[in-house]
């Protein structure tokens, strides 16, 4: 059994609360005696019962982020494929298994993106690793790539329904079925080798987390086989179909006083962060992907 307590910083809403926020989230953990990564370039390793893993996340640019950073400045590891590459290869090198935690995707969508699939597969052939996503707020599939294991998101765990204001006393958005079903996985790990997976259904229920109930093996199988049998334009199809049903849902509740709330110089400039961020990621990511023919 290997004990690790670590947990990753690249989320983002890290920055939702500005720095005072960020800074009190390092600070708790660190009071509690439990490791951060994911955040200026820290990467936490772990030796123990003949296992050396190497802890490392990014924040990629398809969330939206805010305090996004190259790494190793203050902030959030941005998500530049060409730079994780760099470091999961230099890790892989020096015999550690990479814990590779990546905070990626659509909202909502139980499906990665065509991006997503093709980068997992660039990280995989850097040396053995476990890539474990988060943002989607959904569970996503899980596959082997050689002698790598890809979970695409791990959906929800602990999560509540959403509020706009913390004086509301409904909420924003309440959690959807799919918002409730997830998994834990549970990885074997013998010899610094991945050795067997399992997956235990969650569910997110009134009354506390039910242990049994939610996401199965089958039910991750079976999106799987869509991901790789589905032709490319349904694939991408489907996944703008299930994002729009969240979407219309969360139109549907922006009336007059949601507008008049976001006629402020924040908005402003999260609708500019949004453009800025849209051209990110087409540098970070899409543009590694095309270059390499992929």
């Amino acid at each position: 059994m290997l004990g690790v307590d670590a947990v990753t910083l690249a989320n983002n809403h890290m920055f939702d609360y500005g720095r005072e926020g960020y800074e009190t989230t390092k600070k708790l953990l660190e009071e509690a005696g439990i490791e951060w990564f994911g955040a200026e370039g820290k990467v936490v390793k772990v030796e123990n019962n003949g296992c050396r893993l190497a802890f490392s996340g990014w924040c990629c640019y398809s969330t939206n982020p805010q305090g996004c950073v190259k790494n190793g400045a203050y902030g959030l590891n941005e998500f530049d494929v060409d730079e994780a590459v760099k470091i999961l290869k230099r890790n892989a090198d020096e015999g550690w298994l990479n814990i590779v935690a990546i905070h990626a995707g659509i909202e909502h969508v139980n499906y990665p993106s065509i991006d997503t699939i093709k980068v997992s597969e660039i990280l995989a052939k850097m040396g053995p690793m476990i890539y474990y996503g988060h943002h989607p707020h959904v569970a996503q599939p899980v596959e082997r790539k050689g002698e790598s294991l890809v979970a695409y998101s791990l959906g929800n765990f602990c999560f509540d329904d959403t509020y706009a204001r913390k004086d509301d006393k409904k909420p924003f958005l309440k959690l959807s079925e799919a918002n409730r079903e997830s998994f834990i996985l549970i990885v074997t790990i013998e010899n610094n080798e991945i050795s067997n997976y399992e997956i235990v259904p969650i569910y997110i229920g009134k009354q506390g987390i039910e242990i049994g109930r939610g996401v199965t093996h089958e039910t991750l199988d079976g999106w799987l086989n869509q991901m790789y049998t589905m032709d490319t334009k349904d694939f991408e199809h489907m996944r703008r179909e299930q994002r729009n049903v969240w979407v219309k849902e969360r139109r549907a509740k922006r009336g007059m006083r949601w507008l008049l709330s976001h006629l402020r110089p924040r908005y402003l400039h999260l609708m500019v962060t949004n453009y800025l961020n849209a051209r990110k990621y087409d540098t970070h990511i899409r543009k590694y992907i095309q270059t390499n023919g992929l």
